[in-house]
């Protein structure tokens, strides 16, 4: 567990500096471009230094694949030995409920010699009015078989999910936040995805406030939903939204509008003659 916990931690930080590096490589490439247009009306770039942030960028990316790997990797072998580990308690059980039911046929002989008659445990089959009796080689057994089953049911590696949050750093705290035996999106991708629709956050505000005619909308909020299916980000089911916030004195006004577009648009419905 210390080895998936330590792949997990490395991997947060890594996807931090990716954060922070790709940011430099967007602000860098704009700035220089500027600058250069500005002073000479054509657009020059510090091409050595992007190609060197690039380059760094590419080696942190293959860092995080290898630390996902790895710790899938001790993810399965956490859960073996979780597994070995119940199987052999189990038989440590059913070495001692062996050991139990050997001295109980040896006095059950005893008592059988003794009374001329078989004494056997009442089960709960044939107790009827009566109280059953469960032996404690009985109980071993069934434990036996309880931690048996545990070590036999499957336990695939969780490697999907999704979470709402409002900005990247929401997105890194609520990926922190997941167990290190799961496996969420890879932080690169979610960088990438998040920068391109982050762009485009003032088009999705200003198709906010054309739909409500601007009524009422004192600001915004950034509303980010990632799903994620075998560690892969589901771009197609994820979600950069901007969600207007309201005036309190304005907000029914809204609604009402709202409302009365929408019976507006339905057409009525004609009664059925006799």
């Amino acid at each position: 567990m210390h080895d998936i916990k330590q792949l997990h931690d490395a991997e947060l930080k890594l996807s931090l500096q990716f954060q922070a590096l790709q940011a430099k490589l967007i602000a860098t490439s704009g700035e220089d471009a500027l600058d250069s247009f500005l002073a000479s009306g054509t657009v020059e770039s510090n091409a050595s230094e992007l190609a060197e942030t690039r380059s760094q960028l590419d080696a942190i990316e293959a860092a995080i694949a290898s630390a996902r790997e790895r710790r899938q990797d001790a993810i399965r072998a956490h859960y073996a030995n979780e597994a070995a580990t119940l199987l052999e308690q189990a038989a440590q059980l059913r070495t001692e409920a062996t050991e139990r039911q050997q001295r109980t046929d040896e006095l059950l002989q005893q008592l059988r010699d003794w009374e001329d008659t078989d004494y056997v445990p009442l089960t709960q089959a044939e107790s009827f009015h009566y109280s059953a009796v469960t032996t404690k080689t009985a109980t071993l057994l069934a434990q036996a078989e309880q931690l048996e089953r545990r070590a036999n049911a499957s336990k695939p590696i969780r490697d999907f999910g999704q979470l709402q949050a409002a900005s990247m750093a929401d997105v890194l705290r609520r990926i922190e936040g997941l167990s290190p035996l799961e496996l969420g999106p890879a932080m690169p991708d979610v960088a990438r995805w998040l920068s391109e629709h982050s762009a485009k956050v003032g088009d999705i505000e200003a198709k906010a406030r054309r739909s409500s005619d601007g009524w009422g909308i004192v600001g915004g909020n950034i509303v980010i939903a990632l799903v994620w299916e075998a560690g892969d980000l589901d771009i197609a089911r994820s979600r950069y939204d901007w969600q207007p916030v309201y005036s309190d004195r304005d907000v029914h006004a809204v609604y009402a509008a709202q409302a009365d577009t929408l019976r507006k648009a339905t057409p009525a419905v004609q009664p059925i003659e006799a």
